[in-house]
């Protein structure tokens, strides 16, 4: 067992360091996605604030002893506590993982290299002829004369004007608006709708200076005066991460098919795809109103229900995994899964022999070919064929 975990600790090290391989990669889902205590481990292991407090504890021990005690595995206990200091002891993740995972880098005098390049850059896969490409950056701008802008190919800098306001593309691609403070005019009531086609996301600055990121399959409709409105008002389909700018004066409205959510500052996500049975919003920061009546408190979620029932619950800051480039899932249906997935590989999914009634927990990198993703899931034993854009599943 003892080889194993600094096996694990090595892969988990490597993928920090940006030296791990696709197989390697690969081989770390699936064993985080092994278990809930996997997950635990890998949670804490890359938590740097928990890393620098063992890695304090570690360096107030005799570290020759422990490295032998790692290396010669005298330690075998699952449930054995091994003394850093005088009078404190800390019980070990199982089987003394921790300790031999902090040996691990230390003595392979990789440390400081792995805190100087904590941003993982992409995933390079390589694709055969069956496999489809993980998403991309991308969306079109409709503007209110109904003249559409594909954001994917469009020059950076400024794309268009209407009654005011400037509407521009940065240079890391964002669309932003802007009112130009030399004019006068009154803003005319005018819309626009950011549309992200599935396999494709994106991120947008509001004329009221709130920042919103559009998962795959979303659309957002906003006035392009919003700032300038009484209630700053938009529609959304499909789902997106709200970073309201504060304005007590001028609440901020999200309505989609199903609900209302009421805010004055506050970040929050929400998934409203019509193919999903249930509305899901969750509040991160702030507060927000639910249909005119349920107040969210920061780290719950409602549930919303198409025949209308709402239920309030703690929520997980897991749901806006897919913001920060993976998947998260927690006891989800696969089905719910694979929905997930055909919308960010731009896929059908088809059931041959009926649904499996199965459920995962897990990460899956959404920089993945779509066989990596699902490669991820192979130990739920059910077979996945890729064919013409489809995912077909099979028992």
């Amino acid at each position: 067992m003892i080889d194993k975990e600094l096996h694990i600790s090595n892969l988990i090290f490597a993928e920090l360091n940006q030296t791990l391989t696709d197989a390697e990669r690969i081989e770390l889902e699936a064993w985080i996605n092994a278990s809930a205590d996997n997950l635990a481990f890998y949670r804490q292991f890359t938590d740097q604030q928990y890393f620098q407090h063992e890695l304090k504890m570690f360096q107030a021990v005799d570290t020759d002893h422990i490295w032998e005690l790692t290396k010669s595995g005298l330690v075998k206990d699952e449930t054995s506590e091994i003394t850093l200091v005088p009078v404190k002891r800390i019980k070990l993740w199982p089987r003394f993982a921790i300790a031999a995972a902090i040996a691990t880098i230390v003595f392979g005098a990789g440390l400081f290299y792995y805190y100087g390049n904590v941003n993982r850059g992409p995933v390079v896969v390589s694709v055969n002829k069956n496999d489809v490409a993980p998403g991309k950056y991308g969306a079109i701008l409709t503007l209110a004369d109904g003249k559409e802008i594909n954001l994917t190919n469009s020059d950076n800098g400024e794309l268009a004007k209407e009654a005011g306001i400037s509407i521009n593309k940065t240079a890391d691609g964002q669309v932003v608006y802007q009112v130009e403070a030399s004019s006068q005019e009154k803003a005319k009531r005018s819309y626009n709708t950011l549309t992200t086609a599935k396999g494709e996301t994106y991120i947008l600055t509001l004329p009221d200076k709130s920042k919103v990121w559009m998962n795959a399959a979303s659309s957002l409709t906003y006035s392009t005066s919003l700032n300038k409105e009484g209630n700053r008002e938009v529609r959304l389909s499909g789902e997106a991460y709200f970073e309201v700018t504060k304005d007590k004066r001028h609440p901020f409205i999200v309505k989609t098919d199903r609900q209302e959510v009421k805010v004055l500052g506050t970040h929050f996500n929400i998934n409203s795809y019509k193919d999903e049975p249930e509305t899901i919003t969750t509040l991160l920061e702030g507060s927000v109103r639910i249909n005119g009546s349920k107040i969210l408190k920061p780290g719950e979620q409602a549930n919303l229900d198409k025949k209308g029932k709402l239920v309030v619950s703690p929520g997980n800051s897991d749901v806006i995994a897919w913001k920060e480039g993976r998947f998260s899932f927690k006891d989800t249906e696969l089905a719910a899964v694979l929905r997930q997935l055909s919308r960010w590989y731009n896929v059908e999914v088809k059931y041959p022999d009926g649904i499996p009634n199965m459920k995962f927990t897990g990460y899956i990198d959404r920089s993945y070919t779509l066989s990596e993703a699902l490669r991820i899931l192979k130990y739920l034993n059910i077979n996945f064929k890729i064919t013409d854009r489809t995912i077909v599943v099979s028992k």
